[in-house]
Formats: C-alpha cells, structure tokens, sequence
C-alpha cells in the first residue's frame, strides 16, 4: 500500500477540491442552448426575438438543465467528502477507495437519490436543514416558474394575433405563402420551448415530492405548500401549451 505525506495528500485533495468544483461548472453551463448567451439572437422566421420569447428562453434553461446538474453536484459532493474522508488515513488508496464510493452515494446513480444525498451533505445530515434547504429550492423554482407561466401567455396571445393577420394577408395577396409558413414555424418553436419547460417541470415536481416523502423526520408542511403552488403554475403553464397546440391546430398557413 502506498503512504503519502500530509502535504503530498493536502495537495491530492486540492486537486480532486478543484475537480469536483470544475465538474460543477460544467454542469451550469449544460444548457438547452435557448439561453441569452448562447440562444439564437433571432426567431423561426428570422426576425429578431421579442423580450417575452428571449425571457421564454432564458427562464427554460433553469428547468431544462435541473435535473442534470443536481445529479452531478451530488457526484462531486459525494466525491468530495469521500476523498476527504480518505485522506485523513493518509493513503492515496484510501481516497481513491472512499472518493469513488461517495461518487456513487452522491448521485452518479442519478435521480432523487443524488438530490437527497446532496442536501444531506449541505445539511450536515440534520434533517430539519434538509427540509428547509428544499423549501427554498421549490420557492426559486416558483419564483421562475411564475415568470415562465406569464411570457408564455403573452406568446400565446401573440402567437394568435400573429397567425391570425398572416393568414388575412395571404388571403388578400398582400403577404406570400413563405411569410405563413415562417410565422408558423416561429409559433411552434415557441410552443416546443414552452413543452419542454413543461417536461422538465413535471419531473421536478415529481422529484421533490419523492423528497418530502422521503424525510421521515421533520416538519414538510411549507415544502408541501411549495410543492403544491409549483404544481398549479405547471397546470398554468399547461394550458398554454394546449392553448398554442389550439392555435396551430385551427390555423390554416
């Protein structure tokens, strides 16, 4: 077995520190590609974006990109603590052992298990700091969600007046049958942003109210108000997906 000195270890741990935090990163940056910095600075149509569709946009990264950076954020907790844990042996064996160990516990198996071990570790395993941790993950969630939910009403409504004009301007000669069609393109892009938003909801509800269920101990009272205000913004957000699929469905370009 292979003994390391406290500074040789100190630095090992540093290194697997900046690893872990570089893996971080990585995971909120992964984004759907819709946001401002690296969105397309136009729409469908090739017109530039209204503020409500770059909102759209920039609001469905934070929800499009959860899922995954929560599990890899528990990866590198868990990887951290396992190293840390390891070098207090002092043997490069031992922290490869346990760093591998705690990536696994942290959430390389994904889903709500990387979530619950991460807040844990935030916690410090004290399971009333896990609840409210949580709490305030569904709140932000809201807060978000409320955003998301009225740009994409107002897309919906321009989306409607929208299609309803070139449709009338088709049928007078006074637009093409392409300004239709790129009008339509647009709506649906939109549309598309707007269920995927809805996907990535749905299963970040179903994932924190897999954690409340989870906490044996400690009052979930207001997570579950939370988780409860999340999902009547989803249903609202569902509507006017069904609204968009309604427009397009009776629009005839």
């Amino acid at each position: 077995m292979l003994w390391v000195s406290k500074t040789r270890a100190g630095r090992l741990v540093a290194l697997l520190v900046g690893m872990t935090m570089l893996l971080s990163a990585c995971a909120s940056t992964q984004n759907g590609g819709y946001g401002e910095a690296q969105g397309p600075a136009t729409a469908a149509d090739g017109t530039p974006m209204t503020a409500d569709e770059a909102q759209l946009r920039a609001d469905a990264d934070t929800f499009n990109t959860t899922i995954v950076e929560g599990s890899l954020m528990g990866a590198g907790l868990g990887i951290l603590a396992g190293v840390l844990i390891g070098a207090t042996t002092g043997r490069v064996d031992n922290m490869v052992k346990y760093g591998l160990a705690g990536g696994v516990a942290g959430g390389v198996a994904g889903g709500i298990d990387g979530y619950m071990t991460a807040k844990a570790q935030e916690a410090g395993n004290n399971r009333v700091r896990m609840v409210q941790s949580m709490t305030r993950d569904v709140q932000a969630d809201n807060a978000k969600l409320q955003s998301l939910v009225a740009s994409s009403g107002r897309i919906l409504e321009e989306s409607k007046q929208r299609l309803a004009e070139v449709q009338q301007q088709v049928g007078t000669k006074t637009a093409d049958l392409s300004a239709a069609k790129a009008a339509r393109a647009r709506a649906e892009q939109n549309r598309d942003v707007m269920q995927s938003s809805l996907d990535a909801l749905k299963k970040r509800r179903d994932n924190y109210q897999q954690a409340s269920n989870k906490m044996s101990a400690g009052d979930t009272a207001q997570l579950d108000r939370e988780i409860a205000h999340l999902n009547q913004q989803i249903a609202q957000l569902e509507n006017n997906v069904v609204g968009m699929n309604q427009v397009l469905a009776v629009s005839k370009v």
